[in-house]
């Protein structure tokens, strides 16, 4: 969109620097090529699988969360949980969210993670959007660190500890 858009503005993309080199959030060369932008990136690993196995719990998540709920998800071999990238919030892509989502029949719960506290991060943006779209199908939840006055705890040790606890808590019960 940035290069064939009418008026010139500098392309600003946000990105922590462990994801600059890592191979997990590269695309192939032939999707740069003839590709183009997605909204919303469908969780590959489960959609091949799902039909035998059953997903029954979709994570929508946006950045660095994402990768590393797919990194968790691999890594247990969880494949009754699939994983579902938003690459972009505003304007909303609620037909590509919801395509996505579609793919995953036997789904109950779609639950939103986000690293930022409740009271942060875009949940308080998006949450509309989620319940009109999937509330009564799918039972909508967030999975977020609790509200704060501060974006993060100040230490790196104990940032870690909640990060890793927010990470294993999408794949258990949520109620």
């Amino acid at each position: 969109r940035q290069v064939v858009a009418n008026i010139n503005r500098p392309l600003v993309l946000f990105t922590p620097k462990s994801g600059l080199r890592a191979k997990h959030t590269r695309s192939p060369i032939s999707e740069l090529m003839s590709g183009s932008f997605k909204p919303v990136i469908s969780d590959d690993a489960t959609t091949a699988i799902h039909r035998s196995v059953g997903v029954t719990r979709v994570l929508a998540a946006s950045g660095k969360v994402a990768t590393e709920l797919i990194q968790h998800r691999d890594k247990t071999e969880r494949w009754d949980v699939a994983i579902v990238k938003v690459e972009q919030l505003n304007p909303w892509p609620g037909e590509e969210l919801a395509r996505a989502v579609s793919t995953y029949p036997s789904a109950t719960e779609l639950v939103w993670v986000q690293e930022e506290p409740a009271n942060m991060g875009a949940w308080n943006a998006v949450k509309g959007y989620l319940f009109e779209q999937f509330e009564p199908r799918q039972r909508v939840v967030r999975l977020s660190r609790s509200p704060s006055g501060s974006p993060a705890t100040g230490s790196a040790a104990i940032h870690a500890q909640e990060q890793q606890q927010l990470i294993t808590s999408a794949f258990v019960d949520l109620d």
